[in-house]
């Protein structure tokens, strides 16, 4: 339970990373890492030596009048912080700028959509403007009517150069249709099935013959989309009209170009949007004063008329003086009638609020005003002191009192006053009554001719507003100004692709990790289990040993007078083995998952090392494929089998002494017999070996592989410790799961692992530096 406790703790533990194999394989394969980074790195030299350079124009430009607060007080707040004011006018524009309606215009007036290139033996030059490699400028130029333009549905590919005899030759697809014409000179003109394509020779440029031109017209929609994608407009803030425009291009000068044509065609589309709906307007308030000017002479005859034949100017006169004094009286009462509500309302306030309150002077009232501000006075001073003092301190109680006599004494003075309101307001209704009185006595003709004034002066009215609006519209129309202004002309930003450290960064780091890559892969694929740190990698059994390959067909290697390599580790194991068994241990079982793995071998030769210095017998418990009699060259027929059976009873006749002229004795197996894992269930065995730990000092045992029987876990009772033989290269890396299993189920004692014929092998990033193994009866691999 203790051993299960452990093993369950270790599988628990989370796997360490090995940086050892990292470091071993890096030293180990230094060559292999140094080529690879010099391969990596001529890679991305050639990628950035004809990679095709990619740099940012930008420039700055200000909405005029959009987008920004008009307010100056929305400013203000929106400096303190106290609303935010988003700029949607700015958004609109922003997307106007970068719509494809607007950009397909750039394209197609500037011709963008048409490269010039010359191909060069690697890398391809483009050409655009003035200042290229090859050419100043372009020696050939393309134009397209407006119904060729519309019609570009694919691309056209032409190459155009000059023959041997001065001739222009022109070749190339349009459509998927071959286009090919021999000219004496340029201009020359194509027909392809979306129209013609005329050519046109440069006046500072000379075709060369060595330096053939590729000239490829592609669909102005293609061009616009591609630049819709490299473009882009940012607001520089939130408080501003500004706003950043840039495009990523490979011909700076072509970048400059796109960005001032996109802001003359922003400026021009909306002046023109903007004259449009001017002009639509001007229309409309033309047709308006049409109609307004004859109802306005209609108007007018109307009303000479009713005058002419009604005599009315005197009436007229009359009325005017009747109508002031009307509207002056009238205008008094109301006064009054205010006045008297609002003393009513400070009057009910003043005897509802016995506890005090603060009053409201009222300004046409001087003395009542006076009072009020006493009172108001008194009543802070009250509410002041209070924070510091109940309200039985007398100076509390005289503010108190003091309130009480103004509060009496501004109800006694709005009474006054309100009296006096109410006699005046009566006398003012009287006259204007009066007043009312003499209008209404007024002809209805006159009323008539209010009626018939009416349209007229409405009329005029209008006609003087819509004038001036159409004076404003035409104004404003003549004088448009742009509706962008450039603030910084464009310039390039630098170089956006190729990011040439980033590239050698990413390559060499690349060219480290690529050996790392293949080896990782190499391993993942290989289904042996090759080295010592790889089986701990995915064991949890400790490993006492790992044994070196031996070039030698003799299974015994290990004798008194040998120092090789291999029988120093042997030596070795029995040094681990002993510091393990502390003494007290006897039996040591040696199995393995499959036949071939090195297990006789690894019995035979740590049965010779522990014989060189103790009494030590080899047992050859592999019942069912003996070998250990083969190899020694001793006879099967008696032998444990024979013990077990009762067929003989003294151990000295049945084992071998010093075999080979050494101090090892060995007992076989004997004859294969038909039930071998009932026999090795005896308790005769049990027998046997308490026998055989009183004659011996250490015993090993030789049994048949756990993988395809179950013979060595019967042994386990007779065992104080067991080697488990892994071999190399042999072993597949499915086994120790079963190895795991045993080890975590403890059905063999004390397990071990040994390594055996393990090769110097650089790609494992291990080795101990000696190149022997053992490959007896096994194929070379």
């Amino acid at each position: 339970m203790e051993a299960n406790r452990r093993i369950n703790n270790k599988k628990n533990k989370p796997k360490e990373i090995d940086f050892n194999w990292f470091f071993v394989t890096l030293l180990v394969h230094w060559k292999l890492f140094l080529l690879s980074i010099i391969l990596f790195f001529g890679f991305a030299y050639t990628k950035m030596r004809y990679a095709v350079n990619v740099y940012n124009v930008s420039s700055t430009i200000i909405q005029k009048g959009k987008g920004a607060a008009s307010s100056s007080d929305i400013g203000v707040y929106q400096s303190m912080g106290l609303i935010e004011v988003t700029n949607a006018a700015i958004d609109n524009e922003i997307r106007i700028i970068r719509s494809r309606n607007l950009i397909q215009s750039v394209v197609i007036e500037q011709q963008l959509f048409v490269k010039y290139i010359v191909k060069g033996r690697f890398k391809d030059t483009e050409l655009f403007g003035y200042g290229n490699k090859y050419y100043n400028t372009s020696p050939v130029k393309v134009y397209l009517d407006s119904t060729v333009i519309n019609s570009l549905n694919t691309a056209v590919s032409m190459k155009v150069s000059v023959n041997e005899d001065e001739t222009i030759n022109v070749s190339g697809y349009a459509g998927g249709m071959a286009i090919a014409g021999n000219f004496p000179s340029l201009p020359a003109t194509i027909e392809t099935r979306m129209g013609q394509i005329l050519l046109m020779p440069d006046e500072s440029s000379v075709l060369n013959k060595n330096l053939p031109l590729e000239i490829i017209i592609e669909p102005p929609l293609w061009a616009t989309i591609r630049y819709m994608n490299l473009m882009d407009v940012q607001l520089v803030s939130k408080t501003t009209n500004v706003l950043t425009l840039s495009v990523n291009e490979t011909h700076i000068s072509r970048g400059i170009v796109f960005l001032d044509k996109v802001v003359e065609v922003y400026n021009r589309q909306s002046i023109e949007e903007k004259n449009e709906a001017i002009t639509a307007a001007v229309k409309f308030i033309i047709e308006q004063l049409d109609d307004l000017e004859k109802k306005l002479v209609e108007a007018q005859d109307n009303e000479q008329y009713f005058m002419e034949v009604n005599d009315i100017a005197d009436i007229e006169t009359e009325l005017k003086g009747f109508w002031q004094e009307y509207i002056e009286y009238n205008t008094k009462v109301l006064n009054s009638t205010t006045a008297i509500t609002l003393l009513s309302y400070l009057e009910k306030a003043t005897q509802d609020n016995e506890e005090g309150l603060i009053l409201v002077p009222m300004g046409d009232f001087e003395e009542l005003s006076s009072l009020v501000r006493k009172y108001n006075t008194a009543y802070t001073e009250r509410e002041r002191l209070k924070l510091y003092a109940t309200d039985d301190v007398p100076i509390i109680q005289n503010i108190n009192n003091r309130l009480a006599t103004l509060r009496l004494q501004i109800v006694d003075n709005i009474k006054t006053e309100k009296e006096k309101l109410t006699i005046h307001k009566y006398t003012t209704e009287d006259v204007w009554e009066y007043y009312h009185k003499k209008l209404s006595q007024i002809p209805d003709r006159f009323r008539k001719l209010e009626d018939l004034s009416r349209p007229k002066v409405l009329a005029l009215e209008l006609v003087q507003s819509f004038t001036a609006k159409k004076q404003a519209l035409e104004l404003t129309m003549a004088v448009s100004a742009s509706v962008a202004k450039v603030l910084e002309s464009p310039l390039p930003g630098g170089l956006v692709s190729p990011n040439r450290t980033m590239t050698y960064v990413f390559y060499l780091a690349a060219g480290f990790l690529f050996p790392f890559l293949i080896i990782g892969i190499r391993n993942m694929f290989n289904f042996k289990v090759s080295n010592e740190n790889e089986l701990m990698r995915i064991s949890d059994i400790p490993v006492i040993i790992s044994l070196p390959y031996v070039k030698t067909k003799d299974p015994v290697i290990v004798t008194e007078t040998a120092t090789c390599p291999c029988i120093e580790h042997f030596r070795l194991l029995r040094t681990n083995l002993q510091f393990v068994m502390n003494g007290e241990m006897k039996s040591i079982l040696v199995t393995s998952t499959i036949s071939g793995e090195g297990k006789t071998f690894v019995s035979i030769n740590l049965g010779m090392t522990f014989a060189l210095k103790y009494k030590t017998l080899l047992v050859g418990l592999d019942v069912r494929r003996p070998k250990i009699n083969t190899y020694f060259d001793l006879p099967r027929r008696n032998g444990v089998i024979s013990y077990i059976t009762g067929e003989e009873y003294d151990l000295n006749k049945l084992i071998h002494k010093n075999v080979n002229d050494t101090n090892l004795d060995v007992l076989v197996s004997g004859v294969i017999p038909p039930n071998p894992n009932e026999l090795l269930a005896d308790t005769r065995l049990d027998e046997l070996f308490v026998e055989l730990r009183k004659m011996y000092d250490y015993i090993i045992i030789d049994t048949s592989p756990v993988g395809s029987v179950s013979d060595a876990f019967l042994l386990n009772r007779i065992s104080d410790i067991s080697l488990f033989v892994v071999r190399s290269n042999i072993t597949p890396k499915t086994a120790l799961s079963l190895i795991n299993n045993i080890y975590s189920n403890e059905r063999l004692n004390k397990l071990h692992i040994v390594l055996n014929a393990f090769k110097k092998n650089y790609n494992n990033g291990y080795g101990y530096g000696y190149d022997y193994g053992y490959g007896y009866g096994q194929n070379k691999s």
